[in-house]
């Protein structure tokens, strides 16, 4: 399998400009210096994802599904497979990742039937690194159970979870910027990865 040059950036917020994008973006940043050198941030909302109908086809037919000339899942599911490492930033509503994410997760099921039926080797092991975005103040396991589905899910890509960015308390506009103490969580984060990171300049 041939990666592409650069890590993928997916920032998985429905609202534009949310603190989800802005921490992503401020993690983008600080790791590629200059920015001339970052590789894109693709935005889940703008790709068009049908949720799974659960027809069973891609477990009879080698792994395809019939919704992929439709919808964007199948250019998302190549720059999974095809990067050599993956930082999604997702913001919390009323605990789970957003709806769209969850689609995605569920619009899986091909690639899962290619690997557990068709017996499709799984890629390299690569990193994931998770940005978690939350509203709430505190929660001891507030993002566990979204963390369990991330890890399970990223393995059909050959992805491992490494230690992941959880904040708290960013409510409302610009908060990432206002709550004190976040955005340097961000930036301790981002220079932990930075040399991690493939860059496209390398």
């Amino acid at each position: 399998m041939t990666f592409s040059a650069h890590p993928l950036l997916l920032a998985c917020s429905p609202r534009h400009g949310g603190n989800s994008d802005s921490v992503l973006a401020h993690v983008r940043e600080r790791i590629y210096e200059p920015e001339a050198a970052a590789p894109p941030v693709t935005y889940l909302r703008d790709h068009s994802v049908l949720p799974c109908i659960s027809c069973g086809h891609c477990e009879r037919h080698d792994g395809q599904c019939p919704l992929t000339p439709r919808d964007d899942s199948g250019i998302l599911f190549t720059a999974l497979e095809t990067a050599p490492a993956l930082v999604i930033a997702a913001p919390f509503y009323f605990t789970p990742i957003p709806a769209q994410l969850r689609g995605l997760v569920h619009r899986s099921q091909p690639v899962w039937s290619r690997r557990y039926v068709w017996k499709r080797p799984l890629p390299p092991r690569r990193p994931a690194h998770i940005i978690l975005v939350g509203a709430r103040r505190q929660g001891e396991k507030l993002f566990e159970g979204s963390l369990l589905t991330f890890k399970y899910w990223l393995e059909l890509f050959g992805y491992e979870l490494a230690d992941p960015l959880t904040l708290y308390g960013l409510e409302g506009p610009d908060a990432f910027s206002r709550v004190p103490g976040q955005r340097e969580a961000a930036t301790r984060y981002a220079d932990a990865l930075r040399a991690g990171l493939a860059r496209p300049e390398e």
